[in-house]
Order: C-alpha cells, then structure tokens, then sequence
C-alpha cells in the first residue's frame, strides 16, 4: 500500500476514529432548530403524526424527509432522539468523506481528499450542526452524482428524496441534470422524470398532509429578517454577518484560509470527479442564493460551503506539493 494512495481499510480507519470520538462528545447536543425536527419525528414514531403538536398540521419544519427517517429509526431501536440524530450525523459524515475519497483515489487525488474528510469529521464547526438534516442532503447529492453514470434512475430517487430533506436541495438536484446533460450530450431523462416524480410525490404529500406544498418556515425567516434586520441580517449583509462570526472563531488567519480555498476551486473542479463538482457547485449556488432569498444567516447554511472550502484548501496545497515534487525530481 502506497503512502500516496492509502487504501480503502487505512482510510476507514483515519476516518472513523475522529468521527466516532467526536460524535460520542456531541451525543445529546443539538441546536435548538433542530429540536423541531425532532419533535415532528418522536410524534410521528408514537403513531400522532407528522406534527409539532398532536392535532395541529402545521407545515413548520423544512426537514420532512429528515424526520421520516429519524422516526423510522427511533420505530426500530427505541433510543433518544438526540441519539438518533447523532447516529444519522456519523452515518452521514462517514459515508460521504469515504465517497469522495474513494472517488479522487481513482483520480489519483487521494491523499487530498482523505486529508479534507478528517480535517471536515474532525473539525468542532461540522459537529456544533450535530442532528442537522444538511449532512444527510450531502451524501444523498453526492452518491446521486457517483451512480448517475449507470444507474441515473437511482441517481434521481436519491436527488429527488433530497429535496424532501432540504428544498434548497432542489438547486443541487438542478446541478447533477446540468453535469449529466454536459457529459453526455444529451439530456438526462431518466434522471430526470425519477427525480421528479420523487420530488413530486413529496409535495403531494405534504399538501394532502398539511394543507401546503412547501414549509412555511422560509416566510417565517424572510419576516424575521424583515422585522429584525439588526439581530437577523440577510440580503447583501448575509455575508457580512457570516464573516463577522468566522473572523470570530479564526481570527488573522481567516484571510489566508479564504484564499487557499479559492485558489483550490479550479484544481477541485478539474480532478475532483463527479461528486466533488457537483458539491462544489451546489455550494456556490447556496451561497448567492441565500443572499436573494434574504433569509438571515443561520450557521448551518454555511455547511456546505465550509465542506467545499476544506476540500478545495486541500487540493491546493495538493497541487502545490505536486508541482514542487515534479520541479525538484527534474
């Protein structure tokens, strides 16, 4: 086994063990957002329905298809919730730092991507979102992207339960038909009819359930905004406020962090493969749109850009380290 391409049990290992350790520290912690998820899935479990409160079909969660799952868990094991949304965190986690290694070893982008996973599983800024639905839309994006080129209807059942997950999810299941669209030269139908008519069973659902297609928690927030725009910033001040609490949390060395990340997107987008492509854009997107949506800045908004910014600083140092390497071996 070669230093630059550990293998698959050596990555697992790498992986796993920070993952696990932290996920035992975090086991009952969660932000109290997500408290509502849960609360719609323990009432769903104990046969009271997909409701915050027993009676009451309010659509007041925007993680639908997060707590179908966190109640079909806590149906089969009987543990706190918080537990479940830990163990759904580390699952979550750990699938996808292993999908992308996996995917940049056959590039051979290994070392990079398998110094981003344990810096990402390891770092306390993923883990302070423990119990977030955002890690369960990742790894269901990213493995769409992986299986799209031979298997693009479980591709679209999986980028179609996505957005049952999360609605922005929408915009990462747009990305993955644009990339199969480009690579193929032709446009996905496969793809895309599963991946509509999975999204589309869902906000059938949620209106024959709750009387509303869609959560009214972007309205909430977009009013919260809107009454309180010097404790919840949003439109051009979203990325001020963001850069306010990560200058907070880095200090001085924020700067050359950024930097690093953004020299490291064009070497990202060129060898990272379908899966860290697709994640990069989805990030990207996230970040204008939020921003548009004038919703105000929630720290778990930031994770998928701040996923892309650990791998994309990784793949520059990588490329550095490469050229060097060529330069001095002439």
């Amino acid at each position: 086994m070669s230093l630059r391409r550990p293998g698959p049990l050596l990555a697992v290992v790498l992986l796993a063990v920070p993952a696990t350790v932290l996920a035992f520290q975090f086991r009952d912690y969660a932000v109290d957002d997500f408290f509502i998820t849960y609360r719609y899935a323990a009432n769903l479990a104990a046969g009271k329905g997909l409701v915050f409160n027993p009676g009451e079909r309010v659509f007041g969660t925007t993680a639908a298809g997060h707590a179908l799952i966190l109640a079909a868990v806590r149906l089969l094991t009987g543990a706190a919730m918080t537990r479940i949304g830990t163990a759904v965190t580390l699952v979550a986690k750990l699938a996808l730092v292993l999908l992308l290694y996996l995917e940049a070893r056959r590039r051979d982008r290994g070392p990079e991507a398998l110094v981003g996973g344990i810096l990402l599983v390891s770092h306390p800024f993923a883990w302070l979102h423990n119990g977030a639905e955002v890690h369960l839309v990742l790894v269901l994006l990213t493995t769409g992207a992986v299986l799209s080129e031979h298997r693009s209807g479980i591709a679209g059942a999986l980028a179609g339960y996505a957005g049952w997950c999360r609605p922005d999810a929408v915009l990462g299941l747009g990305f993955l038909g644009l990339q199969q669209w480009i690579r193929r030269r032709r446009i996905p139908w496969r793809y895309g009819l599963v991946a509509a008519g999975v999204l589309a069973t869902g906000l059938a659902g949620a209106y024959l359930w709750f009387g509303s297609p869609l959560p009214n928690t972007l309205a909430a927030k977009r009013a919260q905004a809107a009454a309180f725009p010097g404790v919840f910033p949003s439109g051009a001040d979203f990325w001020a406020a963001i850069a306010e609490n990560l200058v907070n949390l880095y200090g001085v060395v924020l700067v050359p962090l950024v930097l690093l990340a953004l020299a490291g997107l064009p070497f990202l987008l060129q060898r990272g493969g379908p899966a860290l492509r697709l994640l990069t854009l989805y990030g990207l997107g996230l970040a204008i749109a939020y921003p548009v949506l004038r919703v105000p800045p929630y720290t778990w908004y930031v994770v998928p850009m701040f996923t892309v910014g650990v791998y994309s600083a990784c793949f520059a140092v990588g490329a550095a380290g490469r050229g060097t390497w060529r330069f001095f071996g002439r």
